[in-house]
C-alpha cells in the first residue's frame, strides 16, 4: 500500500458485524420475512426477485458472510448516512449481492437502493490468474518491483537512444533514477488495470504496461514531461507565458488558430464531463482512455505546430494551451492514482 500510495480512512474486520447481522435477522424472523429449516437454518426465499434462496443464518446459529455483511451495511448507513455504498470484489460475488441487497430492501432498509456493486475481473499473466486465496498465487509486490527494475532499464536503453531520459543524476524535481522508475513502474501497473472495464479480465504484459509509444501510462507521463520541457525552454528563452482569461480578437486575427490546436482545447475542457461519467458509472477506464486520447492529441499538436519559434502572439497563446493541457493531465492521472514527472 505505501509503494501504491493507498491511504485508508477506516480499517475493519468483517467479523465485527456479525452479532448486528444476527439481531437484524432475529427480528426479521419475529415479523416473518425470512424461513427456518428443521435444523435451524434461516433462509430468505426470493419468489418476486427470481433469485435461488439464500441461507442468511447457519443452523448451530452461528454468521456466515452475509451475516456479516447484512450488519455492515446497516452500520454503515447508521455510521456515515452515506449517499451512495460501492462495493467492488470479484464478479464472481454478483449473485451474493444481488441477494444481499434483495435482503435488506425485504427488511424495509430504505437505503438499499444507494448501495451498488461494481464487479471486477482477474489480471491474467498467460495461462495464470491472479489470484488471493487458490491456485498459483502471484503477489503484486512482486509484480511492482520487477516491472519498476524493467521500467529502470527501459530508462537506460532510452537514455542511449539519445531521448530525453537522464538515469545517471537527479532531475529538476530532486529525483534520482530510481525514484523516477518508481513512479513509471507504479503508473504502468495502474493504468494497464484501470483502462480495462473492471468487469472484463485484464491481459497483463509488461511489454504493453512499459510501451511508451502506446496506450499506457509511461505514454502519458512522457507526454506530460515533454510539454513540461517546452515551457522549461520558454522559461529559458524569457518568453512571457502569463496566462490570460481569454485569447484576445487580435491575437487570433494575426495568426489563426490550427486544427490541432482547436481539437486540444476542446479536448482539454471535457474533463468535468468525464469525471462525471466515471463517478455515474464507477468506471475509471473512462478516464484513462480520456487521459490517453488527450496525451494523443497534444502529440500531434507538438509535432504540427512551432511554439519556441513561432510569432510573438501564436506562441503566447500556445504556451498558454500547453500550460492548459498540464494542468488537465496532472489532474487526470492524479485521479487515476499516477504520478507525473517535469523530467523523464
Amino acid at each position: 500500500y505505501e509503494l501504491l500510495k493507498v491511504n485508508f480512512n477506516e480499517t475493519t474486520g468483517q467479523s465485527k458485524f456479525g452479532e448486528k447481522g444476527k439481531t437484524v435477522i432475529t427480528e426479521a424472523m419475529r415479523k416473518g420475512l425470512v424461513k427456518s429449516e428443521k435444523d435451524g437454518a434461516v433462509y430468505v426465499d426470493f419468489e418476486k426477485e427470481n433469485l435461488p434462496k439464500r441461507y442468511i443464518l447457519r443452523s448451530n446459529g452461528t454468521a456466515s458472510y452475509i451475516t456479516q455483511d447484512i450488519g455492515a451495511a446497516i452500520e454503515r448507513d447508521k455510521k456515515y448516512q452515506f449517499d451512495k455504498m460501492i462495493y467492488a470484489t470479484d464478479y464472481r460475488q454478483s449473485l451474493h449481492f444481488q441477494q444481499l441487497f434483495a435482503i435488506l430492501k425485504k427488511f424495509g432498509y430504505k437505503f438499499t437502493d444507494k448501495c451498488y456493486h461494481v464487479p471486477f475481473g482477474n489480471v491474467k499473466f498467460g495461462k495464470e490468474i491472479l489470484a488471493t486465496r487458490a491456485g498459483n498465487i502471484i503477489l503484486l509486490e512482486d509484480v511492482l518491483k520487477k516491472t519498476i527494475e524493467k521500467a529502470k532499464a527501459e530508462i537506460k536503453k532510452r537514455k542511449a537512444q539519445g531521448e530525453e531520459f537522464d538515469e545517471s543524476k537527479k532531475n529538476k524535481d530532486n529525483e534520482s533514477s530510481s525514484e523516477r522508475a518508481e513512479k513509471i513502474g507504479v503508473g504502468a501497473i495502474k493504468y494497464i488495470i484501470l483502462r480495462n472495464e473492471p468487469i472484463k479480465d485484464v491481459e497483463f504484459s509488461w511489454d504493453i504496461a512499459l510501451n511508451f509509444e502506446g496506450d499506457s501510462g509511461p505514454y502519458i507521463q512522457y507526454t506530460y514531461a515533454r510539454a513540461s520541457s517546452i515551457i522549461k525552454k520558454a522559461k529559458e528563452n524569457k518568453i512571457n507565458k502569463k496566462i490570460k482569461n481569454k485569447v484576445n480578437s487580435k491575437e487570433i486575427k494575426t495568426e489563426a488558430i490550427t486544427n490541432q490546436e482547436s481539437q486540444l482545447i476542446k479536448k482539454i475542457a471535457e474533463l468535468p464531463k468525464r469525471i462525471e461519467e466515471v463517478v455515474e458509472k464507477s468506471s475509471p477506464n473512462l478516464l484513462a482512455s480520456y487521459s490517453f486520447n488527450l496525451a494523443k492529441l497534444f502529440n500531434e499538436f507538438y509535432h504540427s505546430c512551432q511554439v519556441i519559434n513561432a510569432k510573438k502572439e501564436t506562441k503566447e497563446r500556445r504556451l498558454k494551451i500547453i500550460e492548459a493541457f498540464r494542468t488537465t493531465i496532472k489532474n487526470s492521472l492524479y485521479l487515476l492514482g499516477i504520478e507525473v514527472m517535469n523530467e523523464m
